[in-house]
């Protein structure tokens, strides 16, 4: 004769509460073997007992009900294995992601970093003067990284109305395919210097930096390299709309000091309208590529 547990003795046992026995009743997971006509009472066999602690472990392992009940149903080792194995690489999948969403808050981090520490120093150097640029500016080696890209033609670009949502589809995209970001948008712009302020059709890339080790990544697009010259550069604060007047003064500069411009300018945007609704909190970076 079987001896039956009640669905009370069945939670303290195998420590799953009443609520999801009930459920997996409901579900047709696990029926209990003998339910009493006149209380409804739920009781289960010492076989039944053995079968919830394989759910608890299973679900422990992050099975869903569906592959559960494939594998009670069908308690081959066969079955199993291909259960474990497609549950291995959904969790080499998840760790993945993670990793790109863990790089992406760091790029946060350390560019909020950075522009608290730019926004500083420009203080510290008075830079709210008519000729405060010249105080940051510098020449530079901007070493070769790896950048994914987007480029298109934009009709009547106007540098003021930033694109946030061609900003929000390459954050996404990278994380999607499991890409460690390495910087904050980058938009380099491939036209003659002061263009892009002047309304015209404007030839226009958005990227960002990733881990040189993906470059030859089989998820993503277009990727190039990025940097590898000599560049000036300099700090832009508050509104992007006002960081036509960096550029003119960076343009100045370099021919004052027998510089040519040498290739396509490009704005890394450090703390951007994506970090902060204070327009004087907005940090831009200018790097123009010069040589002598």
């Amino acid at each position: 004769m079987n001896e039956y547990y009640s669905i009370g003795k069945i939670s303290k046992e195998c420590n799953v509460t009443i609520k999801t026995l009930r459920y997996y009743d409901e579900i047709g997971l696990l029926k209990p073997e003998f339910r009493d006509e006149s209380t409804n009472y739920r009781y289960y066999t010492k076989e039944q007992m053995s079968t919830v602690l394989v759910i608890r472990r299973l679900r422990s392992l992050g099975l869903s009900i569906t592959d559960i009940k494939e594998i009670i149903s069908n308690p081959c080792l066969n079955n199993f294995e291909c259960k474990i194995t497609n549950r291995m690489n959904e969790i080499s999948n998840e760790m993945t992601m993670l990793r790109a969403r863990q790089a992406d808050c760091e790029v946060v981090l350390n560019k909020i970093k950075k522009g608290n520490n730019v926004i500083s120093t420009c203080n510290e150097k008075n830079m709210s003067s008519e000729n405060s640029y010249n105080k940051n500016i510098r020449i530079e080696e901007v070493r070769e990284s790896t950048l994914m890209y987007s480029r298109k033609i934009m009709k009547n670009y106007n540098n003021a109305d930033v694109s946030l949502q061609r900003w929000i589809d390459i954050y996404e995209k990278c994380t999607d395919d499991g890409l460690r970001m390495k910087s904050s948008i980058i938009t380099t712009y491939y036209a003659p210097p002061l263009d892009q302020f002047l309304m015209k059709d404007c030839d226009v890339e958005f990227g960002v930096l990733i881990d040189d080790e993906q470059k030859d990544s089989i998820h993503c697009g277009k990727m190039r390299t990025f940097g590898g010259f000599t560049a000036c550069t300099d700090y832009h604060i508050g509104k992007y709309s006002d960081v036509i007047n960096c550029h003119i003064f960076m343009l100045q500069w370099i021919n004052k000091m027998g510089y040519e411009v040498a290739g396509p300018i490009s704005d890394i945007f450090i703390i951007s309208p994506l970090d902060t609704f204070h327009e004087d909190k907005h940090v831009t970076k200018v790097i123009i590529p010069v040589k002598k």
